[in-house]
């Protein structure tokens, strides 16, 4: 996911940079621990608001808690100005973001500009109106990397982050020209990054970026990350998962079945991801569905279970690791596996998946069945599929079986 932002650069480069500071007041210094709090006094399109900065010269931290105000989301910057490391911590979202600082801060730099700019009297203002010029704003666009763990976060930053919130890495594109395309629509728009770019083969996750993201935290955080796979599940209205969620087709073209389409949903209150799955009709069922989409606990978008398929609906990102095909070793070999042509008619078309190594049953609401289906206009020729070796753990009739009943 790419999001634009622009904020607390603004102010990181208003701290660099500005002479005028009879804004910023001292409201305490702990010796002991070279800690020092003081509050600016600020505006933004007419709105006042108080802000406070922290300088910690134990750690080299510069910390900037910026209240919510104008639409914009109370946010906790904390500043490494050892590594230039930047933590963004967030309680509505109950987000814990790390990234490189687009903005780089010398810490004595910092201290020393702030101690005089307090100590010189000849300065009247007590408030500062924050002016987004080129010289003081960035407009950032944020590639979000993997999920991390708390034990994989170094000691010093833990304090910051609270229990339970999302701990993720991002990376920052500055959006110039060349880099960023869009039609007129700024909030949907293009990213070309040269640092991110890779080849993918197939079987990749291409929501992980590995190489941005390695030197951010140490290599725990992302190794970790990687190796685990994240259980998600689809679930149906009444909160019951189902098995089979997904499903292959020849011709993405056609775009998303509507019998496959779905909704990524994230529960704030447990901070569950899962993909909800509804019938399209007009029955009681949809309109249990519908509420549950609307409920204040869930934030919903609508998304694709058709796998390895894009469009201008995304395949769902909560989808199971794999329901299409049988373990290792199981099911009948698909070499092994043949097709005969039923006299019965139907819209339900079926085909075997050639990405498994084996077909375990002939039908695809099967978890784990290595057959695909999908609901066609027009009826055609049923198809059985069965298997012409014995001895499998497959759920299909023995070919020579089936020909002998025939």
């Amino acid at each position: 996911m790419a999001k634009r932002k622009f904020y607390y650069v603004t102010i990181l480069a208003l701290l660099a940079t500005t002479t005028f500071a009879s804004f910023i007041k001292k409201k305490s210094k702990n010796v002991d621990e070279k800690v020092t709090e003081f509050e600016m006094e600020l505006t933004e399109h007419g709105t006042n608001f108080t802000q406070k900065m922290t300088l910690d010269e134990k750690n080299g931290f510069v910390i900037v808690e910026t209240p919510s105000h104008n639409g914009r989301v109370g946010t906790k910057f904390i500043y490494d100005t050892t590594n230039g490391l930047m933590l963004e911590v967030c309680d509505e979202d109950e987000t814990a973001e790390f990234h490189r600082s687009f903005v780089a801060m010398n810490f004595e730099h910092q201290k020393n500009n702030v101690e005089s700019w307090i100590e010189d009297n000849d300065i009247s203002d007590d408030r500062f109106e924050l002016k987004a010029t080129p010289e003081n704003t960035f407009k950032l666009i944020n590639i979000n990397g993997p999920d991390i763990d708390i034990e994989c976060v170094p000691e010093k930053y833990r304090g910051f982050i609270p229990k339970g919130y999302r701990i993720y890495l991002a990376h920052q594109v500055h959006p110039i020209p060349g880099n960023v395309h869009n039609r007129g629509n700024e909030s949907q728009f293009t990213v070309f990054d040269p640092i991110s770019q890779k080849r993918y083969n197939h079987g990749d996750d291409i929501n992980v970026i590995q190489d941005v993201f390695d030197d951010i935290l140490p290599p725990c955080a992302f190794k970790q990350s990687r190796r685990v796979k994240r259980e998600y599940n689809c679930i149906n209205a009444q909160m019951q998962i189902v098995p089979r969620c997904t499903t292959r087709v020849a011709n993405c073209k056609l775009g998303c079945d509507t019998e496959y389409t779905g909704w990524d949903c994230t529960n704030i209150r447990d901070k569950c991801h899962y993909v909800l799955t509804c019938p399209h009709g007009q029955s009681y069922v949809t309109q249990a569905c519908i509420k549950h989409i609307q409920h204040t606990d869930n934030k919903c978008l609508p998304c694709c279970r058709v796998r390895d398929c894009g469009g201008a609906l995304n395949t769902c990102q909560y989808i199971p690791d794999d329901d299409i095909c049988p373990a290792p070793g199981a099911g009948c070999p698909l070499e092994n596996v043949e097709t005969r042509y039923m006299s019965t008619r139907s819209r339900r078309s079926c085909t075997i998946d050639d990405v498994c190594d084996g077909v375990m049953d002939d039908s695809g609401s099967i978890a784990h069945s290595g057959i695909n289906c999908r609901t066609k206009v027009r009826e055609g020729r049923q198809k059985k599929f069965c298997c012409n070796k014995r001895g499998t753990t497959a759920n299909l009739l023995i070919c020579d079986d089936m020909d002998n009943a025939n």
